[in-house]
């Protein structure tokens, strides 16, 4: 055998020195001599390794000298791995196995070979006790929670899968949106150059003889250089403010898997490609989400910037109508 199942707890003391409970051994052994320290521990796993020998600890929970020390933790909450591999051996066992494998987690069954009378002759056979019935019902409840696990990564994948297409029509409006902005501006641009030109000629029927324009007619005409005037904004309007480049995430393929392998069929190879097509997902979401805040600020600036030229406009026309009702009333 290549196994060493160590009961390093298996007495009426905790000789284990932890160091996330110290109080446990301090407490709980013979004394101080009588412990086992993480030195120790080493040595016994080294010593092992180097002969191909898998060491397995059990920790069982002893009672009267143990009740201070226990008492000392009893505010904290177990927190078992999802790798744990559970042994079961208390009555009832078929009740225990079903709650730890609907759990999700592997489970040693020992209940049904667990002696606890030293005795001679066939009483084994009393001992043995666990039925095909029993273990086709243990292989049930393991079936039904993989088949849950599986239908819960198919959902997953659906959900992501549909929330990705969601994230593509986005970005194609908004790219969408952001050609109807862009004509926008450009209107507004051939707008100004019309403007421009109607403001000429108004400038030439002010003018004295046809020659040069009166004093009186003299008006503010805005500089060529800037194709509007800044705008001034009341104080209860926020000017847009440019986000920070944002870096886009590349999403690393994860080697091993998703899940730890049980019954090892087709059903946990699906889990496993599913979780692996629900993480690439995250991450083109995630980069989504990135292009979509990029695509939203830039078109905030270009809606103020639509936004500053069409109240120049506005402007210039009010001040070309007072113009031209000049210019009738003198004529």
């Amino acid at each position: 055998m290549n196994v060493f199942h160590w009961h390093i707890v298996d007495d009426q003391s905790f000789p284990y020195d932890s160091r996330i409970y110290p109080e446990m051994s301090k407490k709980g052994a013979y004394d101080e001599t009588h412990t086992y320290s993480q030195g120790d521990i080493a040595d016994i796993l080294e010593f092992a390794r180097q002969r191909g020998i898998r060491v397995m600890a059990e920790f069982d929970s002893p009672e009267r000298r143990l009740t201070a020390a226990i008492e000392t933790y009893m505010h904290i909450k177990l927190i078992v791995k999802a790798d744990t591999i559970v042994e079961v051996w208390k009555d009832p066992y078929p009740e225990e196995m079903a709650r730890v494998t609907k759990l999700g987690y592997r489970t040693l069954l020992s209940t049904c070979w667990y002696l606890n009378l030293i005795s001679y002759g066939s009483d084994w056979r009393v001992q043995l006790k666990m039925t095909q019935e029993e273990l086709d019902a243990t292989n049930l409840q393991i079936n039904k929670v993989t088949n849950e696990s599986l239908e819960a990564t198919r959902r997953m994948l659906n959900h992501t899968s549909e929330t990705q297409e969601i994230g593509v029509k986005t970005l194609t409006k908004l790219a969408e949106q952001e050609e109807q902005l862009d004509n926008i501006h450009l209107g507004l641009k051939r707008l100004s150059g019309e403007m421009t030109k109607a403001e000429d000629n108004m400038s030439q029927l002010e003018k004295c003889c046809g020659l040069c324009v009166c004093p009186w007619n003299r008006k503010f005409r805005f500089k060529s250089s800037t194709p509007y005037p800044p705008v001034k904004h009341s104080n209860n309007q926020q000017k847009v403010t440019t986000m920070e480049p944002v870096a886009r995430t590349t999403v690393p393929t994860v080697s091993g898997g998703y899940i730890t392998k049980i019954t090892k069929d087709a059903r946990e190879d699906e889990m496993d490609d599913n979780l692996q097509q629900v993480h690439m997902h995250l991450g083109a979401l995630k980069n989504m989400a990135v292009d979509m805040g990029t695509t939203l600020d830039r078109q905030n600036v270009k809606i103020e910037e639509i936004t500053d030229q069409a109240e120049d406009k506005i402007e210039r026309l009010k001040i070309g109508n007072k113009r031209l009702n000049k210019i009738e009333n003198n004529a």
